[in-house]
């Protein structure tokens, strides 16, 4: 019997060992399988608050960037107000002298004479004509008052004299006002 208790013995011994062994291998596998869990987790911590890191920077950027559109909107604004008041203004004085003055119509060179402002003012034909009469005898009269005014009272064809007066005849420059309206108008 002593043979066969020791060998009785022998065998659970092996199967402790062999199981202790087991025990071992499975806790060293896990604790190996945490520390590389621990690693990636650490590398994707590090990722996520680089990247914190860059959607703060990129956000206070848009912050900045509001910021500066809000002080720019600001003082496009206020920008606005004082033109339209300096607008009202001289609106104001243009009615004034209208009424003062007992102009019904403001003069408007013919590069002013657009479309829009035809529209917009009303003006009519009689009122083209006579604003692009108006600015040729403006431009016209230092050349064309010294010539009328060595003939004595003789038309040169824009200007008439009489008693020291000048005043625009008309003649030869239909052509030149319908070529004015022509540009206005096409």
């Amino acid at each position: 019997m002593s043979s066969n208790g020791t060998n009785g013995t022998n065998v659970n011994n092996l199967n402790i060992f062999t199981f202790i062994k087991d025990i071992y291998q499975s806790l060293k596998h896990i604790d190996q399988c945490f520390n590389n869990f621990n690693t990636v987790i650490g590398t994707r911590l590090t990722k996520l608050e680089d990247n914190q890191q860059i959607l703060i920077d990129k956000l206070s950027g848009i912050e900045i960037l509001l910021s500066k559109m809000g002080e720019t909107n600001k003082t496009n604004a206020m920008l606005d107000k004082n033109i339209e008041y300096e607008l009202l203004e001289k609106m104001k004085i243009m009615n004034n002298l209208n009424i003062n003055g007992g102009n019904d119509r403001v003069d408007l060179k013919p590069d002013e004479l657009t479309f829009a402002n035809i529209l917009e003012n009303g003006y009519n034909l009689l009122d083209i004509n006579e604003s692009l009469a108006k600015y040729e005898l403006d431009n016209d009269s230092t050349v064309d008052m010294t010539s009328s005014s060595s003939s004595s009272g003789s038309s040169t064809g824009l200007f008439s004299s009489s008693s020291g007066s000048s005043y625009y005849s008309g003649s030869g420059s239909g052509s030149n006002n319908k070529s004015n309206l022509d540009k206005l108008l096409f």
